[in-house]
């Protein structure tokens, strides 16, 4: 698992995110708690906070293209971040059963 920042960190809240962020994170989180045990990819994962989230019951490797957007990672529960475009994504294709974006969980909730 690769490590970007080794701080230790306190667990983190989505108290601390802006009013729309923690919205959109919780009907995330609610339409997809019941997902269990398996392996997940979150693609475009930001700071990783759906990382986070899914690696409490999942194993999750999360993929970032901007490098910046490490820095400040949730990594409250353990997950293998990497930083890498769409290539990364043609070198894992067929490891994992579910895949979290950010575009498509966006797409989801305005249905």
């Amino acid at each position: 698992m690769e490590n970007h920042n080794n701080e230790v960190r306190k667990k983190h809240s989505l108290r601390e995110l802006p009013a729309w962020e923690r919205l959109l994170k919780r009907l995330v989180f609610r339409t997809f708690e019941d997902v269990k045990g398996m392996r997940i990819l979150d693609f475009e994962s930001g700071e990783g906070i759906t990382a986070n989230f899914f690696a409490g019951k999942n194993e999750v490797v999360a993929v970032e293209p901007r490098e910046e957007m490490l820095q400040h990672r949730w990594k409250d529960n353990a997950y293998e971040q990497i930083c890498g475009s769409v290539e990364k994504l043609q070198e894992m294709a067929g490891r994992f059963i579910f895949v979290s974006t950010a575009r498509e969980n966006k797409r989801r909730m305005k249905r």
